[in-house]
C-alpha cells in the first residue's frame, strides 16, 4: 500500500497532503523524523467488515474486493533542514494535512 501525497513548497514550509479514506482521526497513524530531513509516516489501513448488529449472513459475501488494507510507510526528505518541532498535522474528509516550516 503507498498512500498518495502531493508535497508543495512555500517560501517558509512545506506542505504535505495525502489521501487516507476511511481514517478518522491521526491516531491511527505515526508520524515521526527519522533526522532533521527525513519524515516517515507509516501505520495500517483496515476494512471494517463488520456493522453493528449486522449478522454475517446479512453481510452477504465479496464478489469484488478493490479497497488496499495492510501496512505502508512513506518516507519523503527535504533538501533544507526543517523545525521539527514545529511540524502540525490534521486529518478531515480522509485528507492527512502535514504542515512543515522550514529552518
Amino acid at each position: 500500500i503507498t498512500p498518495k501525497f502531493d508535497v508543495r513548497e512555500l517560501p517558509n514550509a512545506y506542505i504535505l497532503e495525502g489521501e487516507f479514506p476511511g481514517i478518522d482521526d491521526t491516531s491511527s497513524l505515526c508520524i515521526e523524523f527519522t533526522d532533521e530531513r527525513t519524515l516517515l509516516i507509516h501505520g495500517r489501513l483496515e476494512r471494517a467488515v463488520t456493522v453493528a448488529g449486522e449478522e454475517e449472513e446479512e453481510r452477504g459475501s465479496y464478489l469484488i474486493m478493490e479497497r488496499s488494507v495492510g501496512v505502508f510507510q512513506r518516507r519523503f526528505w527535504f533538501e533544507e533542514g526543517v523545525e521539527v518541532d514545529g511540524v502540525d498535522a490534521s486529518l478531515g474528509n480522509g485528507i492527512l494535512r502535514i504542515y512543515v516550516p522550514k529552518k
